[in-house]
């Protein structure tokens, strides 16, 4: 009984952490800039980030995602989003998710992926959009190239014939979910966002 009284603990603590930080964020710079914008996708449990490309920055992609976007004519946007291996390559939608395969997910340190996926056209109005400086962009850039590691490791097609799965350099556990990885980047970019968060929510009410 003492051992359980433990454990509801533990999980009360780790699911109150992050809401508890919404109310202390790390301070980056003002969100007045019309540069660059991201927008970040969310549902109850997962986030991504998604990117409104220029032409220098398609080709540059192109290049380096050539399984992806090789034989692609035209895209606008690129959207990322990080996952355990096992999760993303099995779970194409939650109904999906096997109950062993997400305890592994989130007690082992298990191997990660990116899943990226292009689009032609996204209406971001819909989703949380995030007003960067150049700088503040390129630091977003940079923070998912080094996701990647060296080189873009592909690991095979998506779901939907618009994306694939390249590997992630990082081990994948309660503690560094897709989440906290969206955290990460951002405040890499100085942007005012609450320190850390397992969770979806936390992390869009820290940006507001």
């Amino acid at each position: 009984m003492k051992f359980l009284k433990y454990m509801a603990l533990i999980v009360i603590i780790y699911i109150l952490i992050p809401y508890i930080l919404i109310f202390f964020p790390k301070q980056g710079v003002n969100s007045n800039y019309k540069d660059r914008s991201i927008c970040l996708y969310y549902d109850f449990l997962h986030t991504n980030i998604i990117l409104k490309l220029d032409n220098k920055e398609k080709l540059r992609w192109k290049r380096l995602l050539p399984e992806l976007l090789g034989g692609i004519r035209d895209f606008n946007y690129l959207e990322f989003g990080l996952g355990d291996k096992e999760t993303y390559l099995t779970t194409k939608n939650w109904s999906d998710l096997k109950l062993l395969t997400a305890i592994k997910a989130l007690f082992l340190n298990t191997s990660s992926v990116l899943h990226i996926s292009y689009y032609y056209d996204i209406n971001c109005s819909l989703l949380k959009q995030i007003n960067l400086s150049n700088t503040q962009y390129k630091a977003v850039i940079d923070s998912i190239l080094n996701s990647l590691g060296n080189r873009a490791d592909f690991i095979s097609k998506g779901y939907y014939g618009n994306d694939a799965f390249y590997r992630a350099i990082y081990t994948y556990n309660l503690l560094f979910t897709c989440n906290s990885w969206i955290v990460d980047i951002l405040k890499d970019a100085n942007v005012t966002v609450l320190y850390w968060s397992p969770f979806s929510y936390p992390l869009i009410e820290s940006l507001e």
